[in-house]
């Protein structure tokens, strides 16, 4: 079994209101156990493209927040990109 983990370059306090709640939703999935497979980490994709998009429909998110999901080490690792950069890094340890 495997659990996930993410990293987010941006600094706690200045975290936008929107990624404070998904680094919340990130903290619940958390909880739960995995195989480590792609199509889990496709699935959770999925689920925060969905999340993001009421953001988005809110007024909280203005910006494009393209995800992707690469190989590192072997390993599916799910990317969200702001402005080009890499602002939260997703994967399962």
């Amino acid at each position: 079994m495997k659990t996930l983990v993410y990293k987010c370059t941006v600094v706690k306090e200045k975290r936008p209101k929107w990624m404070q709640h998904l680094i919340h939703v990130l903290n619940n999935a958390m909880r739960q156990h995995y195989d480590g497979t792609q199509e889990e980490l496709e699935r959770l994709q999925y689920s925060l493209e969905r999340f993001i998009e009421q953001f988005r429909l809110s007024g909280m998110v203005i910006c494009p927040l393209p995800m992707k999901i690469e190989k590192e080490d072997n390993q599916p690792v799910l990317t969200i990109t702001k402005g080009g950069r890499a602002i939260i890094t997703i994967k399962f340890e």
